[in-house]
């Protein structure tokens, strides 16, 4: 039978569950004896731990098990750069950090033993941000970073507090500026934002009698979950099955293999499964927002409007680690010159360690913070030049044959002139250059 799908609307596969409640999220897994899970959070943003004193909290009837970073495997997780303790050790680095985690038969027991649980600390100078952060008088917030394991680790050593560097270039760029009309130069500064997601995130883990592990977790990666708790207790994979449940939201926030590891030695200690619930008050703490960065771009322009030379530099808000990210550097750095020609470029991309609480991804990685950067700074200049915005891009847009910053070959696969399609969705025509 001949099944007409072209033109027809299909709905969304998980619409009907999500629209009438019978969706099942990490929330609702209810297995037979399980405990709730809580975690004792860091109120400083930078101190050493002298002492964790947890005696009372045990004696509590109905505490199951207390965990610290004493008592966990000492290896340093994350997504791609490992630089973050399952618990802190030594110090932690940010307000929310969590220090020390709590099995208990209800959720008002767990609460009561987290005020029990006494910690004691050493409060250290702090920096927040990432500019601040490069100079030498700073803190320096991870004198290990040489010894972490990752990718595209930061090779400039000189660089503090720096955990990764881009850069890009072509042509000569003091030759550019030399040989520019009029120079450019503005500032931009964006926040951090989070992604708003409705459900906060949820664990629940159990071990049974031979050893193998479930997992039912709100994350976007399951498949991940699997490999980083097999690589962080050295089992393989096949010891562990990831339950599928629905996601309500995460849209790049909900990665990283923390909260898992926590419930593993929650769950291994109590003997029992172990269920956890992040409040919204905890997410917005300890959540993985959008980078905040700071953007600086400097332009040289010839006086018929051509762009001749540009420096963009970015640096983002890393916060006190990398882990949460699934590479080290960020896709947006390379989009500092914006989508035009220029013949004499050099972008460069820093992110920066400081004591705010980890960055992670959100939709465009790195993306939005820059193009808002780019797109400011040619409205400003095209006012300035007395051009109609849209008139100063066409004369300046990337053309087939044209390079990118790296030198490779800037070419359309459909063999399209990117300028003359820009122009005929605009309705424009390219402009002449003015005298």
């Amino acid at each position: 039978m001949k099944r007409v799908v072209i033109g027809q609307s299909l709905p969304r596969v998980e619409g009907t569950g999500k629209v009438t409640g019978s969706c099942l999220y990490s929330a609702d897994v209810i297995r037979p004896g399980a405990l709730w899970a809580g975690f004792v959070r860091s109120p400083y943003p930078h101190a050493k731990v002298l002492n964790i004193d947890v005696s009372r909290a045990r004696q509590l009837p109905g505490v199951k098990a207390i965990v610290t970073g004493k008592d966990v495997r000492p290896r340093l997780e994350g997504c791609t750069l490992q630089d973050k303790p399952v618990f802190a050790l030594d110090r932690v680095r940010y307000i929310g950090e969590k220090v020390a985690g709590v099995a208990a038969v209800d959720k008002e027991l767990v609460e009561e033993a987290l005020g029990l649980i006494a910690v004691e600390y050493e409060e250290l100078p702090v920096v927040f941000d990432p500019i601040e952060a490069m100079k030498p008088e700073s803190p320096l917030l991870h004198p290990d970073y040489p010894t972490y394991k990752g990718i595209n680790l930061n090779k400039e050593p000189s660089l503090r507090n720096v955990r990764s560097v881009e850069r890009a270039s072509k042509g000569d760029i003091a030759q550019g500026f030399a040989e520019s009309d009029l120079i450019f130069e503005n500032r931009f500064e964006t926040h951090r934002v989070h992604q708003a997601f409705i459900e906060p995130r949820a664990v629940v883990l159990e071990i049974d009698g031979q050893e193998r592990i479930a997992i039912w977790q709100c994350h976007q990666s399951p498949f991940s979950i699997r490999k980083w708790l097999a690589n962080h207790r050295d089992i393989p994979e096949e010891m562990i099955t990831v339950h599928s449940v629905a996601t309500g939201g995460s849209f790049g926030g909900k990665q990283g293999p923390e909260d898992v590891i926590c419930l593993y030695y929650l769950a291994k200690a109590a003997g029992k499964p172990v269920k956890y619930v992040e409040s919204y008050s905890e997410e917005l703490m300890d959540g993985q927002p959008r980078h905040a960065a700071v953007i600086t771009i400097r332009t040289g322009v010839k006086k018929d409007g051509r762009l001749w030379a540009w420096d963009g530099k970015i640096f983002y808000n890393g916060g006190a680690y990398g882990g949460r990210t699934p590479r080290n550097g960020m896709n947006g750095t390379f989009m500092l010159a914006g989508s035009y020609r220029t013949p004499h470029t050099s972008i460069t991309g820093y992110i920066v360690y400081t004591n705010q609480v980890p960055a992670g991804y959100f939709r465009g990685p790195g993306e939005v913070q820059t193009l808002f950067a780019v797109e400011s700074h040619m409205d400003m200049m095209a006012e300035k030049l007395e051009l109609d915005p849209l008139e100063f891009r066409l004369r300046n847009v990337l053309r087939e044959g044209d390079t990118k910053p790296t030198n490779e070959p800037l070419r359309d696969p459909r063999g399209i002139d990117v300028l003359k399609r820009v122009g005929e969705i605009s309705g424009w025509r390219r402009a002449k250059p003015r005298s």
